[in-house]
């Protein structure tokens, strides 16, 4: 049995942040509650996921975070400064490293690059293209030969080869629903932890499978991201589900504490006047 070590360290923690900004909810907005501290547990997990490395899953957990400090009530004067340290350290660590530089290049040149670097974007691209509108049909799929990893990270090319642009618009709509539904849960939440709790997987899960889409339409460079749900690969989908399981768990955590309140309305409009 194999686990990857960063996908539970995502949920643990966004279950971290999420109980640290519901305990220290009146003081976040100052710099050391809402950025500083927080931001010693955020650097320590991306961090190790970072030297890997995993350089997509570090900076998909760390917007990740960053939304859930700022529903948490953190200032945007206060997350600009590191946000933009962050990032300019990533692109410096970036201009350093041939491997992403050449991913980054394939992206911007897919024709220049598509018998080396960009030869699985170039094949993904294929894919999408001879589905048309319909799709070729279920398991007549001819680039998943040539397509590297194509029941992995590029797993939505097949998709969009079998069952067209109407079954690749269904995956992205069903997608948008899970993240419109995520996000409706957070608000109707009854407590600070599950508000942050459920919007932090919301954006995981959402920003996860909005990258994996980018790179496979080749609207971004290639990151190695799986698609949630739907890529091959046992960790990722336990995560996932758990999350989804999360969800639920809040959702019914706040029907269970509106109930009362609509049966003691009830209740008092039965009474005689």
């Amino acid at each position: 049995i194999q686990f990857q070590p960063s996908e539970f360290a995502k949920l643990a923690l966004l279950v971290a942040l999420a109980h640290y900004g519901a305990v220290n909810e009146r003081v976040m907005r100052s710099f050391w509650y809402g950025v500083a501290v927080p931001g010693m547990m955020i650097g320590l997990v991306a961090g190790l996921i970072f030297v890997e490395p995993d350089w997509g899953t570090a900076i998909l957990l760390g917007a990740t975070a960053v939304v859930v400090l700022l529903v948490a009530g953190a200032r945007w004067a206060h997350l600009a400064v590191p946000v933009l340290l962050g990032m300019g350290s990533l692109c410096a660590l970036l201009a350093f490293n041939s491997v992403r530089i050449d991913r980054v290049h394939a992206w911007l040149h897919p024709e220049a690059t598509r018998q080396g670097v960009g030869y699985q974007a170039w094949q993904a691209k294929l894919a999408l293209g001879r589905g048309g509108l319909t799709g070729v049909g279920l398991n007549a799929s001819m680039q998943k030969d040539p397509l590297p990893e194509e029941q992995t990270d590029f797993i939505f090319a097949i998709i969009g080869e079998e069952f067209g642009y109407i079954g690749s618009l269904a995956v992205i709509a069903l997608f948008l629903l899970y993240f419109l539904s995520g996000i409706s849960i957070a608000r109707q939440a009854g407590d600070p932890f599950g508000r942050l709790l459920a919007t932090g997987i919301s954006f995981l899960v959402g920003l996860q499978a909005f990258i994996n889409l980018g790179v496979v339409s080749s609207v971004l460079p290639n990151k190695g991201l799986a698609l949630p749900f739907i890529s091959f690969g046992g960790s990722n989908l336990a995560i996932a589900l758990l999350c989804t399981g999360i969800l639920v768990s809040v959702a019914r955590a706040s029907e269970r504490r509106a109930a009362p309140d609509s049966r003691l309305e009830e209740l008092g409009q039965l009474q005689p006047a």
